[in-house]
């Protein structure tokens, strides 16, 4: 009888075995697929996809493979321990016409180099019409002609959290090139990047990201070492710092060309130009709104230089920025800023340390210049043509 009962219960466990799907397969049933390290990525994206859609985990490891995100799949990794390596061959990761319910998220996006030029966009990354989500990414290494970390043509991702670290652009973008783009790019460090022309960090072209909380520190270009905002660009920059960035024209944190992006509680300090140590502005009519500008150098233009333009300033410290030659603070040529409640603090210029003024008519409003030390035109120095409009102005030694 024994024999018998231990008989029936070997069938039985048996049958149930049999009847149990394997773990891999219980994964795909509910929408899951999981990768590691020598299995494709892209092979459980295209599975994923052809279910209609689900979640790709892929295991800490390195990837070496070029991978096309689709709709509907989120592609998760490990940060920082999950690196797709695009071993210089093509751009890493593409995104065409891929919506919002895709996800691209904690991966260290590694050595990305588009080949011919009329191809080079987006070492990293490259988005064509596609709003997908992208966070807790690493963009490191990666190079092309433009947008070395990420290129987003006629896009709007939201980028969140992310890092663009030694980035490169043989033209622009470095970190990021935005073109007739609008992403959110929202907490994000853009560390070491460089462009040959314009834009260490970023570079928008007919462009409205809204960036906010960013950090552009010790990015390099000819122009716009932080960021450069060119062709009618109108990007919403929040609560964002600059520091470090290095140009070798115009525009250390920031260079403005026919652009007029909104400032608002951003900090400048330490950049360096010829021009513009800060930001350098052409036919620029950007709000300035509670900024810092702090030990920024310059030739001309420690903190602000302003070509043609009208923006307006409110609410801002101009402390401690240094022009070789003119304007410590802010240099104006052929412009007519509105300058409301700031202070210029112990800039240092050969002429005009706190504010010099060349063909101009800035309307300047309950300012204060202070310790500002210079040969001549300690506070505001003034040129043929200049025309100045002051309302209640304190001029301190």
């Amino acid at each position: 009888m024994k024999r018998i009962l231990i008989s029936c219960l070997l069938v039985l466990l048996a049958m149930s075995l049999l009847m149990v799907i394997n773990p891999a397969q219980q994964a795909e049933a509910a929408g899951e697929w999981y990768v590691k390290p020598a299995e494709s990525i892209q092979a459980a994206i295209d599975a994923a996809a052809a279910a209609g859609g689900g979640t790709v985990h892929v295991a800490p490891g390195e990837y070496k493979e070029n991978i096309t995100l689709k709709s509907g799949i989120a592609v998760r990794g490990t940060a920082p321990d999950t690196i797709i390596n695009g071993s210089g061959n093509g751009t890493v990761v593409t995104a065409i016409d891929v919506d919002d319910t895709a996800l691209l998220s904690d991966f260290i996006i590694y050595n990305g180099a588009p080949g011919l030029p009329e191809e080079s966009r987006g070492g990293g990354i490259y988005l064509w019409h596609s709003t997908l989500i992208i966070s807790n990414c690493t963009f490191l290494a990666n190079s092309a002609e433009h947008g070395g970390g990420m290129n987003n043509h006629e896009s709007s991702p939201t980028v969140t959290n992310c890092t663009f670290y030694g980035n490169s652009a043989s033209s622009a973008g470095g970190g990021m090139y935005n073109d007739e783009s609008s992403p959110a790019v929202e907490n994000c460090t853009f560390y070491g990047n460089s462009a040959n022309n314009s834009g260490g960090g970023m570079y928008n072209y007919k462009s409205s990201p809204t960036v906010t909380g960013c950090t552009f520190y010790g990015n390099s270009a000819m122009s716009g070492g932080g960021m450069k905002n060119e062709q009618y660009s109108s990007p919403a920059v929040l609560g964002c710092t600059f520091a470090d960035n290095l140009v070798y024209y115009a525009g250390g944190g920031m260079n403005n060309h026919d652009s007029s992006p909104a400032l608002e509680n951003c900090t400048f300090s330490s950049n360096s130009a010829v021009y513009g140590g800060g930001i350098w502005n052409y036919n620029s009519s950007s709000p300035v709104t509670g900024c810092t500008f702090s030990g920024n150098l310059a030739d001309y233009g420690g903190g602000i230089h302003n070509e043609v333009s009208s923006l307006e300033v409110a609410g801002c410290l101009f402390s401690g920025n240094v022009a070789e030659y003119d304007g410590g603070g802010m240099y104006n040529n052929d412009s007519s800023p509105i300058i409301e409640n700031c202070t210029f603090d112990g800039n240092v210029a050969d002429y005009g340390s706190g504010m010099y003024n060349d063909d101009s008519t800035p309307t300047i409003t309950n300012c204060t210049f202070r310790g500002n030390s210079v040969d001549d035109g300690a506070g505001l120095f003034q040129r043929i043509r200049a025309l100045l409009r002051f309302i209640r102005e304190r001029f301190l030694s």
